[in-house]
């Protein structure tokens, strides 16, 4: 491929029977419908993070933090929405849909009823989305008439992953005690009654060393931080490892979680928490 780099962006080049032309960028708005507003999602800036930069124009809109522009001009959107919003999500998405616009629905409902979602998207994925989302994206730029269909979720290394793109999450908007961060993806515990394990067939830590990347990469506004992790506790010593890291960083951050009650049993566990 061809191009230029301008204001430090490179941009592609065609050719054609007239010779060189740019290649206009992909035009993604990724949208999340959630059902709480304190902490905002991880998901779609980890799906921002994997798209070539170079020939993508991505967004991602908080319908309950910003205004949702529905007659911006996009090649394609993803959204997102656990069952108390699928229906605003479905309606959504049938809007865009009647408008040309390719349409890809994800998250848990989607996860778990991913007929049903189908029948108002062009794709669904399910489970952890960055596999299939390039996918998606290489569908998209090279033959948009293939993309269609279930996508099923894979289980990506986390050691190679990029860091979520939080960036283009609009972080002032949810407040300086709400900084998204995430070690681990699923739960070890595979408890019948948890849909963690549909989402995450497997518990995974991500190097420690990548998450204190993420700590470092906060906003200087930011005053504490909320991992999003089903269970950050789920291997205790990955815990604590991570725990004594954290406490090693200059300036301290303090942090919710999410763990099972008995890691209230484990003092040292608390302690290094702490």
């Amino acid at each position: 491929m061809d191009g230029f780099v301008a204001d430090g962006c490179h941009v592609p080049f065609g050719r054609g029977p007239l010779g060189s032309y740019p290649i206009r960028k992909l035009r993604i708005k990724l949208v999340t419908i959630p059902w709480e507003l304190e902490v905002p999602t991880l998901s779609l800036a980890c799906l921002a993070a994997v798209p070539p930069a170079n020939r993508v124009d991505l967004a991602i809109v908080d319908v309950l933090r910003e205004r949702l522009v529905e007659d911006e001009p996009v090649d394609a959107v993803g959204i997102t929405a656990s069952t108390p919003r699928i229906k605003a999500a479905y309606r959504l998405a049938d809007a865009y849909r009647a408008r040309g616009v390719k349409v890809i629905l994800g998250g848990h409902h989607a996860t778990a009823l991913p007929r049903e979602a189908l029948k108002h998207a062009d794709a669904v994925v399910t489970g952890e989305g960055e596999t299939p989302w390039a996918r998606i994206i290489d569908g998209l730029l090279t033959s948009p008439a293939t993309v269609g269909g279930v996508y099923k979720g894979g289980m990506p290394d986390l050691a190679h992953l990029p860091a979520p793109d939080t960036r283009r999450l609009h972080l002032e908007r949810y407040g300086a005690f709400c900084y998204p961060l995430i070690a681990t993806r699923g739960c070890p515990e595979q408890c019948t009654f948890c849909f963690s394990r549909r989402m995450s067939p497997a518990f995974r830590a991500y190097p420690i060393a990548r998450v204190l990347e993420q700590v470092r990469a906060r906003p200087r506004w930011v005053k504490a931080a909320y991992f999003v992790d089903d269970n950050l506790a789920g291997d205790p010593d990955y815990a604590r490892e991570l725990f004594r890291a954290l406490a090693r960083e200059p300036d301290r951050l303090p942090f919710g979680m999410q763990v099972r009650s008995e890691m209230a049993d484990d003092g040292e566990l608390l302690r290094l928490a702490r």
